[in-house]
């Protein structure tokens, strides 16, 4: 809860991502094939509005985060937060490979620097390798049971017990032999 704020953060973060991944094979392939100075041009199109991107990504992601984890103290105390701390880990590296391509690569391309498409498309390949890492671990997110979930469920069993003394519930279910 809230579900609407949840739900919008994780529907926007999984669109930003998936665009900035998809986006990576055609830079790859421009920076490979045309020429530097227009390729250089297509890599400040998109770094300009991957700027935008870059903090929608952040901010959706820090929400579901927060939601997820509750505390800072929770990163480090539960496997779901070092999890967490590893994907936030490779999603830096990301981050360095995307400044170090706009700052240093793409002026490169655009004074037609020797091997500039070259440089760029490499880097753009291993770009898209820590981007795999990135998504790898974010479905590793899945497999430990998040902070916010581990505190409904010792709500929830708290709960119980403050249920009157006696057998609480019992059921038998037979079937092909088996209760």
């Amino acid at each position: 809860a809230p579900v609407w704020l949840t739900a919008t953060s994780v529907g926007l973060h999984l669109a930003g991502g998936a665009f900035w991944f998809a986006a990576l094979a055609p830079l790859g392939a421009t920076a490979k094939v045309s020429a530097a100075p227009e390729a250089a041009r297509v890599m400040d199109q998109f770094s300009s509005r991957a700027v935008w991107l870059v903090g929608l990504l952040l901010v959706s992601g820090l929400v579901v985060s927060w939601i997820q984890v509750g505390s800072p103290a929770n990163l480090l105390t539960t496997d779901y937060g070092q999890w967490l701390l590893v994907k936030l880990g490779l999603v830096t590296v990301v981050l360095a490979m995307a400044f170090w391509n706009k700052s240093r690569l793409t002026p490169a391309l655009a004074r037609s620097g020797p091997a500039a498409g070259a440089k760029m498309a490499r880097s753009i390949r291993i770009e898209s390798g820590v981007m795999l890492l990135v998504v790898a671990a974010a479905a590793s997110l899945t497999i430990p049971t998040p902070p916010r979930a581990l505190g409904e469920q010792a709500a929830a069993i708290t709960s119980a017990d403050t249920l009157p003394a006696g057998d609480g519930f019992r059921e038998t279910w037979t079937n092909a032999g088996y209760s």
